[in-house]
């Protein structure tokens, strides 16, 4: 049995030969010859760790860090997923479809070690993308949400697509019905929080998990109450976690303010933004509706998007302790 990252496919020289037919259409046939004998002689053999994501929309592929990628769907290896989400027009269910793919190259055992499969969760590539997914909710403007996840052959390594495939998808109440651009800039900004995200615990990362999926929500609906309410609860799941007895709102906008203002100024328009969120999300909590039916602002979505980086940054959402030290000034 030949490994593939998330399973394991049969030998069979046949589909070798397919490979190889397929290969040589792409490169030539010395080249294939080639990665062929080098497959042959080889312990080990690079795959593709891919998660299909709904949410960023891009043109050309972006490098984030250490081989890991956010890759247009056209981009990927030939294989069947991407031929069924490329060539069929879904309708109204146009949502379903997802709009780009994580994915992240790493070495295995060519040989599969069932033994070493059992008893053990996602590989840790595929949990790593997962969480990256998880983890551009909190750049400005950007939502996203892990859809299928498989794994692929690199393009020189038999037998790819012929090989066999497996892999599966998260249950969503709702998806987003319209993508999110995303460029380098949010490449840069998520790169930059992966390292302090990977440092956190398992039980921080659940934490925010859940934060960042809600914020992801908000950011992603069109609704303005939908989004309001999803965008309040939110901001208290990252500000309000360990409150005692203090009155909620002010509690909340005091944290905010001083967890990100440097300045006085600062503070205060993070305290008024916060201010905003709260009523429109009271408004929909207690009414089903907006008062004006308007979105809020796009500061009110990038203030909470700021948030939730600092809180990576910060090891996890923050303990009541920490909290009073922030909202005393102590904010190094």
């Amino acid at each position: 049995m030949l490994a593939r990252g998330t399973g394991a496919g049969q030998f069979q020289a046949g589909n070798l030969a397919l490979w190889l037919m397929w290969r040589a259409n792409e490169v030539g046939w010395d080249e294939a010859r080639e990665d062929v004998e080098n497959f042959l002689n080889e312990d080990e053999i690079e795959i593709d760790y891919v998660v299909y994501v709904y949410g960023p929309k891009i043109d050309n592929e972006i490098e984030i860090l250490d081989g890991l990628a956010l890759v247009p769907l056209e981009c990927l290896t030939d294989c069947d997923e991407k031929e069924i989400f490329l060539k069929f027009d879904f309708g109204p269910i146009q949502s379903s479809r997802p709009s780009s793919a994580l994915k992240l190259r790493s070495k295995i055992g060519k040989i599969y070690e069932p033994s070493e499969a059992q008893g053990k969760g996602p590989p840790v590539e595929i949990s790593k993308l997962r969480y990256t997914a998880n983890l551009i909710n909190a750049v400005d403007g950007a939502f996203c949400f892990p859809a299928y996840e498989t794994a692929y052959c690199a393009p020189h390594v038999p037998l790819g697509i012929f090989g066999g495939a497996g892999g599966g998808a998260p249950a969503y109440d709702t998806v987003p019905n319209l993508p999110c651009p995303f460029d380098a800039e949010g490449a840069r900004v998520l790169s930059a929080l992966l390292p302090s995200f990977q440092k956190m615990s398992s039980k921080n990362r659940a934490k925010l998990k859940s934060v960042l999926r809600r914020l992801g929500l908000a950011k992603a609906k069109r609704d303005p109450s939908d989004s309001a309410l999803d965008l309040g609860i939110a901001v208290e799941m990252m500000l309000l976690g360990e409150n005692g007895d203090q009155p909620l709102s002010h509690t909340l906008r005091a944290r905010g303010a001083w967890l990100i203002g440097d300045t006085a100024q600062e503070r205060h328009q993070c305290f008024n933004t916060l201010r905003d969120i709260y009523i429109a999300r009271s408004q929909v909590a207690h009414s089903g509706r907006l008062k004006n039916n308007e979105r809020l602002s796009d500061d009110c979505y990038n203030l909470a998007s700021q948030i939730a980086r600092e809180l990576v940054f910060r090891n996890g959402p923050l303990s009541f302790d920490e909290w009073q030290m922030v909202t005393l000034g102590n904010v190094s």
